[in-house]
Order: structure tokens, then C-alpha cells, then sequence
């Protein structure tokens, strides 16, 4: 297994916003799988508006890879996307076909998983990136994943089953 550091070449803007576009996409994937999985309404509705939520994260990273003036696409098959998807996608997916969040709480705490993984990556995809135009695109990254982790989590201390 390759590891991150040895993955991270060259990076550049358009792969750091290229690879929020494909996290948030299979983010919301992964939200649409685990609606199909469960039978509670309630936690069918939080998980399409975790979903909804995760499409309206890739039009605004969307947006500032267009701001760029460049072009990703995170399906390339470069290392740091296989890493990407070797130890951020995949534990993830892995979690959801061994069990479907069942109640209104396990939507939520989903959610919240997901955004810990998105987070932990791009905090070391920050470190391993050598330009400061890099480091802080990645930092509003970073911003926007803390921001709906917040919310998840607001709205689990006060939701009750």
C-alpha cells in the first residue's frame, strides 16, 4: 500500500478541488445506497437531506475548481486518487454493506463519520502539499467539511428518537 506522502506529486489546485468534487459525489452515493438499505421514514429523510446536502458541497467545490481555470477529473486513476479511495471511500462503503443505518440517530451519526474521513484526509493532504496556494485551497476544504460536520452534529445532541 502506497502511502500518502509518496502519493502526494505535484499536487496542484484542480487535483485538491478534483478530489473534494469525488469524495462529495460518492458521499452522496453512499447516502443514496443507504436509503435503499432502510425501512425507518424518518432516517430515510435525514439521509436524502444529508444526500442533498453532499450535491450542494460539489457544486461549490465545482465552483472554485472552475475559479481556477483548470481541469480535474478525479477519476484518473493517479496514486493519490487510488489512496484516496483505498482508505477513504472504501472503509465507508464497506461500512454500509455490512449494515444500513436503521434509525434516525444512525443517519445522523453516518453523516458525521463521513465528514470525520473527509476531514482527516485533507488535513494530511494539507501537510503534504508544498505550495501555499495548494495549502489553502485545501483550507477552504477543510472549512466546508468542519462546517457540515457542526451541523450533524448540532442536530444529533438535540434530535431525539
Amino acid at each position: 500500500m502506497i502511502k500518502l506522502s509518496e502519493a502526494v506529486t505535484d499536487l496542484d489546485i484542480s487535483e485538491a478541488y478534483g478530489l473534494a468534487i469525488k469524495a462529495e459525489e460518492d458521499g452522496s452515493a453512499l447516502y443514496q445506497k443507504a436509503i435503499e438499505m432502510t425501512d425507518n421514514p424518518r432516517a430515510k429523510e435525514d439521509l436524502v437531506f444529508l444526500r442533498d446536502q453532499e450535491k450542494g458541497h460539489k457544486a461549490f467545490f465545482e465552483k472554485l475548481l472552475r475559479d481556477t481555470g483548470k481541469e480535474y477529473k478525479a477519476e484518473s486513476g493517479s496514486e493519490l486518487y487510488l489512496w484516496v479511495k483505498e482508505n477513504l471511500f472504501n472503509p465507508i462503503q464497506n461500512a454500509l454493506d455490512n449494515s444500513a443505518p436503521k434509525t434516525y440517530r444512525d443517519s445522523l451519526s453516518l453523516g458525521i463519520e463521513l465528514e470525520e474521513k473527509s476531514i482527516r484526509f485533507y488535513k494530511e493532504l494539507k501537510k503534504a502539499a508544498e505550495s501555499k496556494e495548494t495549502q489553502k485551497a485545501i483550507g477552504k476544504i477543510i472549512k466546508e467539511e468542519k462546517r457540515h460536520k457542526r451541523f450533524l452534529n448540532a442536530v444529533l445532541t438535540y434530535s431525539r428518537e
